[in-house]
Protein backbone atom coordinates (compact mmCIF):
# COMPACT_ATOMS: atom_id res chain seq x y z
CA UNK A 1 0.00 0.00 0.00
CA UNK A 2 1.59 3.26 -1.07
CA UNK A 3 1.46 6.59 0.75
CA UNK A 4 -1.43 8.00 -1.30
CA UNK A 5 -3.65 4.97 -0.64
CA UNK A 6 -2.84 5.13 3.06
CA UNK A 7 -3.79 8.80 3.23
CA UNK A 8 -7.05 8.06 1.46
CA UNK A 9 -7.76 5.25 3.91
CA UNK A 10 -7.15 7.58 6.87
CA UNK A 11 -9.41 10.19 5.27
CA UNK A 12 -12.21 7.63 4.86
CA UNK A 13 -11.83 6.38 8.43
CA UNK A 14 -12.00 9.94 9.72
CA UNK A 15 -15.04 10.68 7.57
CA UNK A 16 -16.80 7.54 8.79
CA UNK A 17 -16.04 8.51 12.39
CA UNK A 18 -17.56 11.95 11.85
CA UNK A 19 -20.63 10.39 10.22
CA UNK A 20 -20.82 7.85 13.05
CA UNK A 21 -20.77 10.60 15.67
CA UNK A 22 -23.50 12.52 13.84
CA UNK A 23 -25.71 9.44 13.50
CA UNK A 24 -25.00 8.41 17.11
CA UNK A 25 -25.93 11.83 18.44
CA UNK A 26 -29.14 11.89 16.39
CA UNK A 27 -29.99 8.44 17.75
CA UNK A 28 -29.34 9.65 21.31
CA UNK A 29 -31.71 12.57 20.74
CA UNK A 30 -34.41 10.04 19.87
CA UNK A 31 -33.65 7.95 22.96
CA UNK A 32 -31.56 5.20 21.35
CA UNK A 33 -28.05 4.03 22.20
CA UNK A 34 -25.09 5.94 20.77
CA UNK A 35 -22.91 2.87 20.22
CA UNK A 36 -25.75 0.94 18.62
CA UNK A 37 -25.76 3.50 15.84
CA UNK A 38 -22.15 4.77 15.76
CA UNK A 39 -20.75 2.14 13.40
CA UNK A 40 -23.59 2.70 10.95
CA UNK A 41 -21.82 5.94 9.99
CA UNK A 42 -20.32 4.16 6.98
CA UNK A 43 -23.82 3.78 5.60
CA UNK A 44 -24.94 7.20 6.76
CA UNK A 45 -27.77 7.59 4.24
CA UNK A 46 -29.39 4.29 5.27
CA UNK A 47 -28.89 5.08 8.95
CA UNK A 48 -30.50 8.52 8.63
CA UNK A 49 -33.43 7.09 6.68
CA UNK A 50 -33.92 4.38 9.31
CA UNK A 51 -33.78 6.96 12.11
CA UNK A 52 -36.32 9.13 10.30
CA UNK A 53 -38.86 6.30 10.38
CA UNK A 54 -38.54 5.71 14.13
CA UNK A 55 -40.56 7.88 16.43
CA UNK A 56 -38.79 9.27 19.46
CA UNK A 57 -38.48 6.93 22.43
CA UNK A 58 -38.54 10.02 24.62
CA UNK A 59 -42.10 10.96 23.66
CA UNK A 60 -43.98 11.74 26.89
CA UNK A 61 -47.19 10.29 25.40
CA UNK A 62 -45.68 6.80 25.37
CA UNK A 63 -45.96 4.44 28.31
CA UNK A 64 -42.78 3.10 29.89
CA UNK A 65 -43.33 -0.29 28.25
CA UNK A 66 -43.78 1.30 24.81
CA UNK A 67 -40.61 3.35 25.31
CA UNK A 68 -38.62 0.22 26.18
CA UNK A 69 -39.97 -1.66 23.15
CA UNK A 70 -39.23 1.24 20.83
CA UNK A 71 -35.73 1.61 22.28
CA UNK A 72 -35.05 -2.11 21.76
CA UNK A 73 -36.29 -1.98 18.16
CA UNK A 74 -34.31 1.18 17.40
CA UNK A 75 -31.11 -0.15 18.91
CA UNK A 76 -31.52 -3.48 17.12
CA UNK A 77 -31.97 -1.69 13.79
CA UNK A 78 -28.86 0.39 14.45
CA UNK A 79 -26.89 -2.73 15.33
CA UNK A 80 -27.98 -4.46 12.12
CA UNK A 81 -26.96 -1.48 9.97
CA UNK A 82 -23.68 -1.27 11.89
CA UNK A 83 -23.02 -4.99 11.36
CA UNK A 84 -23.67 -4.64 7.62
CA UNK A 85 -21.32 -1.67 7.46
CA UNK A 86 -18.58 -3.49 9.38
CA UNK A 87 -19.08 -6.57 7.22
CA UNK A 88 -18.68 -4.54 4.03
CA UNK A 89 -15.57 -2.92 5.50
CA UNK A 90 -14.09 -6.29 6.44
CA UNK A 91 -14.75 -7.69 2.98
CA UNK A 92 -13.13 -4.67 1.35
CA UNK A 93 -10.17 -4.80 3.72
CA UNK A 94 -9.43 -8.50 3.32
CA UNK A 95 -10.10 -8.61 -0.40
Amino acid sequence: MDDQQLRFLYFLLGLFCVFGIIVGLLAMRKGFGFMSWFFSGGLVIFALIALAFFSSARDPKLTEEEKQQLTKKGNFCGQIISAICLGIGAIRFFK
